[in-house]
């Protein structure tokens, strides 16, 4: 089901945006719109990295990680019918070869987990359900992996909202290479774009009072951390996501346009190294 909520933006026109419930990740793949990922790619990348982006293979170990961990720990009972276990056999033996071509009659259009990949998705959805406050932010948002569609400057776009609360409270789930310490965390948001995704989620009137990323580390001991988003700072990415938008535009007109010529700029650091050393 759905509900539609009205957006009003004194920038751009009135309309309005779409919350559907329980879309699967696949079909939500499949909509051909603006989303943060897309505008990811532009904020650092060209019209041509974004066209490369779209044709990569989405079935890579991390991502299977990634979605059997958002599976397991936002919507349980929804994983049976999306993603299936691999028997943990030696494939090089006739017995795991069986054993595989067995499994493989039964898989239809799940996705096909390792059994190391669930093991470890498991292991971190646990971390996840067992940490105090991010079990409080899972019971106070019932609403899981929301698909919110609508337009911005016409463009239609597309979101996906981990976790939501009728309340107006917004959350997302990400997993972390590195240890979950404040810095690497607020490295890991500049650097993947999770400021822009949440200036995104504002633009769609979706996110009102700021976020809280829950971010579980990808490596044992799989320790997690709480990292929460003031509104005041999230507007302070509107620039960059105007910009990412523009581009967006230029990669609907040319998606294969590369980079511009440009002067090569000093970097701030050598810029000021100089002036402290004259």
């Amino acid at each position: 089901g759905h509900r539609r909520i009205g957006r009003a933006d004194p920038r751009h026109r009135r309309h309005q945006v779409k919350i559907t419930k329980g879309m699967p990740e696949r079909e939500y793949h499949a909509l051909d719109r603006m989303s943060a990922s897309r505008l990811k790619v532009l904020e650092h990348g060209t019209p041509a990295h974004l066209t490369a982006m779209l044709a990569e293979d989405r079935n890579t170990e991390a991502m299977r990680i990634g979605s059997a961990l958002h599976c397991l720990a936002l919507t349980p009972s929804l994983f049976s019918e999306q993603f299936a276990v691999a028997p943990d056999v030696d494939g090089r033996t006739k017995e795991g070869k069986q054993a595989m071509a067995d499994f493989r009659l039964t898989l239809g259009d799940r996705t096909e987990l390792k059994a190391g990949e669930y093991e470890d998705a498991r292991n971190m959805a646990a971390a996840v359900a067992a940490h105090p406050s991010a079990s409080k932010i899972l019971a106070a948002c019932p609403l899981r992996e929301l698909t919110v569609t609508g337009e911005i400057e016409g463009i239609p776009t597309k979101c996906r909202i981990d976790l939501y609360s009728e309340s107006g409270i917004i959350a997302d789930l990400k997993t972390i290479g590195k240890t979950a310490s404040p810095r690497n965390c607020a490295a890991y948001a500049v650097e993947y774009g999770v400021w822009l995704q949440m200036a995104l989620y504002r633009r769609m009137k979706v996110a009102h009072h700021g976020a809280s990323i829950v971010f579980v580390e990808s490596k044992p001991p799989h320790c997690v951390a709480v990292r929460t988003m003031a509104a005041v700072d999230i507007e302070r990415w509107d620039a960059e996501l105007d910009h990412c938008i523009a581009q967006y535009r230029r990669w609907m007109e040319n998606p294969d346009q590369g980079w511009e010529d440009s002067a090569l700029d000093i970097p701030r650091w050598k810029s000021y190294e100089q002036e402290m050393g004259a």
